[in-house]
């Protein structure tokens, strides 16, 4: 017998996976809360875990972590020449800690974007933006960075998987000097897929 247990309006026959919480059933709204909300198998997927504008201050603009700096991170122009939004780092200590993100934990798809302006190439595979784990459970984690080990300065995306296995794409046209670049790095589970774009192109 079919039962609609939390009276909102789907039966378990339906497809109701969770019967006790009437915000959960098919077609609901994906919302970043460690649940499969819309009962499709996944969770969390297309919610956003983090967006950090740099605006002057450090804030997660999705309220999960706020950035921590460390080591003397000041504030520049952006990417239009907006005052104040972007940081500068001096590529020897500075960086800027975000938290634990702990929605990366058996995730199904990935998707990790950064506006990029170099300087130089002094420095050997700088990371750009990750949450990498060099022991423990991985749980997901991630890395955009500049490249090295043979991908010098191409831009490099890789991922830890909650099996602690790893994957990584790297580009092939060195990242410009001086100028903005938009880096995507993209992981799929359903199909395997990564991907490296560079402004809007898929390079790798």
């Amino acid at each position: 017998e079919c039962e609609d247990a939390d009276l909102d309006t789907y039966t378990d026959c339906a497809g109701d996976c969770d019967d006790s919480n009437p915000n959960i059933h098919p077609g609901a709204t994906e919302v970043c809360n460690g649940l499969d909300d819309d009962c499709d198998g996944l969770t969390d997927e297309g919610c956003m875990i983090g967006h950090w504008k740099f605006n002057n201050n450090f804030n997660d603009e999705t309220t999960n972590n706020t950035a921590i700096e460390s080591g003397g991170v000041v504030f520049d122009d952006g990417v239009g020449c907006e005052p104040l939004e972007a940081t500068q780092y001096d590529g020897v200590d500075d960086h800027i800690a975000i938290g634990n993100l702990s929605l990366l934990e058996n995730a199904s798809a990935l998707s990790v974007s950064v506006w990029v302006k170099k300087e130089d190439n002094t420095n050997y595979a700088p990371g750009f933006v990750g949450k990498w784990r060099s022991s423990g459970e991985a749980d997901n984690t991630f890395i955009l960075y500049n490249g090295g080990w043979g991908t010098d300065n191409k831009g490099h995306f890789a991922v830890q998987f909650n099996d602690n296995s790893e994957a990584g794409i790297a580009g092939s046209v060195d990242l410009p000097i001086g100028e903005w670049t938009h880096l995507v790095g993209v992981w799929n589970s359903s199909d395997g897929f990564i991907g490296l774009y560079k402004n809007g192109v898929l390079e790798a």
